[in-house]
């Protein structure tokens, strides 16, 4: 097989064979971080829970991808070991939240997806995960 890669500007002038050479497809790991959002929300209004936004860096992460321009990402919940899926959302999507009864811990994940050339999803490695804690209620 000759390697020497193809000029698509030549033209042909006999029968020629062209070999694909296909690559596996790597989105980086993503950081998460959560804030508080009970100054900025009137968390008791809302049935008594607690709201906490996840964050991650959209703009630093997407400078990171070098084969596929991420499209979403799911949010998990990390339960036994196991993440169980709780949201999905569009990259663009500004506000990530997650309420929490008082007293109640938990831990989330996320994972970013891109869509390959045959429409499927393509997935980082889950990020790190956040444990957070809502506080009881005084």
């Amino acid at each position: 097989m000759n390697n020497k890669k193809y000029d698509f500007n030549t033209k042909v002038a006999g029968n020629i064979t062209l070999y694909a050479d296909w690559r596996s497809i790597e989105l980086p790991k993503p950081t998460l971080s959560y804030e508080n959002f009970e100054q900025l929300s009137i968390a008791w209004l809302n049935k008594g829970k607690y709201t906490y936004n996840l964050l991650y860096n959209k703009d630093e992460y997407i400078s990171k991808c070098k084969d596929l321009l991420p499209q979403g990402f799911e949010i998990y919940e990390k339960v036994n070991n196991k993440y169980n899926k709780i949201d999905d959302h569009t990259i663009n999507q500004a506000t990530n939240y997650v309420e929490l009864e008082p007293g109640v811990t938990k831990m989330y994940a996320i994972r970013i997806y891109a869509i390959n050339s045959s429409g499927s999803r393509v997935y980082s490695a889950y990020s790190n995960t956040v444990t957070i804690n809502a506080p009881n209620r005084s």
